[in-house]
């Protein structure tokens, strides 16, 4: 079977993510094809999905909105 797994983030920055890749690692043991999509963020590991990732409104540096925050503060 074929499945989409969706996140926010291709990276671990929590518990979501964690859950994400050890689901995903499941699901490819028992034979199904994962893909997954995320925003494009340059902390992603890499996948050879990557160019389907989503553009982050908040740019490729920026992957929490605090890190937004920070590269915005720095601009102005």
């Amino acid at each position: 079977m074929n499945i989409l797994i969706v996140n926010k983030y291709y990276f671990i920055s929590g518990g979501p993510e964690r859950y994400m890749f050890t689901i995903s690692a499941a699901l490819e043991k028992q034979g199904h094809n994962v893909f997954p999509l995320a925003l494009k963020v340059n902390k992603n590991l890499h996948s050879e999905f990557s160019s389907y990732f989503i553009e982050s409104p908040y740019g490729k540096d920026a992957a929490m909105l605090g890190d937004a925050i920070k590269l915005y503060v720095a601009i102005f």
